[in-house]
């Protein structure tokens, strides 16, 4: 256990480098640009949000690269794919920090008094950015299983899952040093002082040809070509999930879980940064110590005597799925608050039209920002593996046990349409909001 630590940890380190300098990249060519041209950068940038982690490692294990073959090989698509899931969430925080490079501010900062105190703080962005990045590889389990990687995660997980660990608190023991290590990380995020600019400019313009060449490198490695392998060994499987209605139980069990979890930490979120900003820190630190530590604790959690009757109920696993995801929709509301003008919204309401300007100012623009929410809820494995009730499976963690065992065209199949479910469920969603705008436009037209 303590050489998979060690060796989890240095990697984590080196491809938390690697990201935070991919991110750099793409987040200065994304400052440089305007318009329609950033807004496709950020799109591409946030695209592997809602990638689900087992589908390129299905792809690749599947594609016969592993351990016992190549392992150099395997970790260094091992490490592509985790920067690629990894590199948005530094983008969130490089834009949220407002990081800059501005020549003048370095140097004027390099003239003060003490300035040999200020390098932290001139890198303050960078430091947030690389810490944030290592904490996500480092507590990042699923790829890593399936691809056959040497780290902490798979240990405990299988100790705990295959009664190696005879007791939760035995389990929980054996994550002393990760935990310690991501709480003292946690620290590092919030005590680190990150002064925001109000202008940001640039000492020279980026390289945007390396910015693009990365982001279409770590989308081929993470989608396309995992998306292209898995279709071609699953045309043969749609017509046998379709008549047998292969997994529809499982697949409704996580709809409804991550729909009811992104509807709730979306509340909760708002009422946070509305009422509770101060607290912000003491509320996202839970869900930054990863899913498994975050799952053995609540496991732990409702095995005290008074709530083992909670304990197969549909309270655990939304209980962490809330707190798992509430940094990133803590977030997410912070981009809702400061984007959407509340000026707008008030000259909306003076218009005719004030129910479609509403529509597409506000309510739009809160759905697809909680739209990767969903996704993340939705292809989790480890908490729905660990908490969900018994009577409630959800499917990525069936799919996950089969994946160890056989692959065939029926799994592949199922791996296809569960990727293709996220955005079924957002043009739903967004077609009955529609509807619903229409059908008030037309009672208010009526009266």
């Amino acid at each position: 256990m303590i050489d998979s630590f060690i060796i989890s940890l240095l990697r984590a380190l080196i491809l938390a480098l690697l990201t935070c300098f991919c991110s750099r990249q793409v987040y200065l060519t994304f400052l440089s640009l305007r318009g329609r041209q950033r807004f496709w950068l950020a799109l591409l940038t946030l695209f592997p949000l809602i990638i689900p982690p087992l589908l390129p490692a299905y792809a690749y294990s599947a594609f016969k690269i592993n351990f016992q073959t190549q392992p150099i090989l395997n970790e260094f698509f091992y490490g592509l794919i985790v920067i690629s899931k990894t590199l948005p969430f530094v983008f969130i925080a490089l834009y949220f920090i407002k990081y800059s490079t501005q020549s003048s501010a370095i140097l004027c900062d390099k003239l003060k008094p003490n300035s040999s105190l200020s390098f932290i703080k001139r890198n303050a962005a960078l430091f947030v950015a690389t810490t944030l990045a290592g904490l996500i590889i480092f507590h990042e389990y699923e790829i890593a299983s399936l691809m056959r990687i040497r780290h902490w995660t798979i240990d405990v997980f299988n100790a705990h899952a295959g009664g190696l660990s005879h007791t939760i608190i035995g389990s929980i023991k054996m994550v002393s040093a990760p935990l310690t290590t991501s709480l003292f990380a946690i620290f590092i995020l919030i005590r680190i002082h990150t002064p925001q600019t109000q202008k940001i400019t640039l000492a020279r313009s980026p390289n945007q040809s390396f910015a693009y060449i990365i982001l279409t490198l770590l989308l081929l490695t993470s989608f396309i070509v995992p998306y292209l392998i898995v279709i071609k060994g699953a045309w043969g499987g749609f017509y046998e999930i379709l008549q047998t209605n292969w997994m529809l139980q499982e697949t409704f069990n996580s709809i409804i879980f991550a729909i009811v979890s992104t509807l709730c930490v979306a509340f909760l979120s708002h009422l946070v940064v509305s009422s509770l900003p101060k607290f912000i820190p003491f509320f996202i630190a839970p869900g930054l110590c990863g899913t498994l530590i975050l799952g053995l604790l609540i496991l732990a959690f409702f095995q005290i005597t008074f709530l083992q009757s909670l304990a197969h109920s549909i309270l655990p696993l939304t209980l962490a799925q809330i707190i798992y995801i509430f940094p990133l929709a803590i977030v997410v509301r912070i981009f809702i608050k400061n984007s959407i003008q509340q000026s707008s919204l008030t000259s909306a309401h003076l218009l005719s039209n004030k129910e479609k300007l509403n529509w597409k100012l506000y309510h739009l623009p809160t759905i697809l920002a909680h739209f990767p929410l969903f996704c993340i809820l939705w292809f989790d494995i480890t908490l729905n593996t660990l908490l969900a009730p018994t009577s409630l499976p959800g499917i990525f963690p069936r799919l996950y046990n089969l994946m160890h065992y056989n692959e065939n065209e029926k799994l592949s199949a199922t791996v296809v349409i569960a990727v293709l479910v996220p955005p079924i469920i957002l043009a739903l969603v967004l077609f009955i909001s529609r509807i619903g705008i229409l059908c008030k436009i037309k009672k208010t037209s009526g009266n």
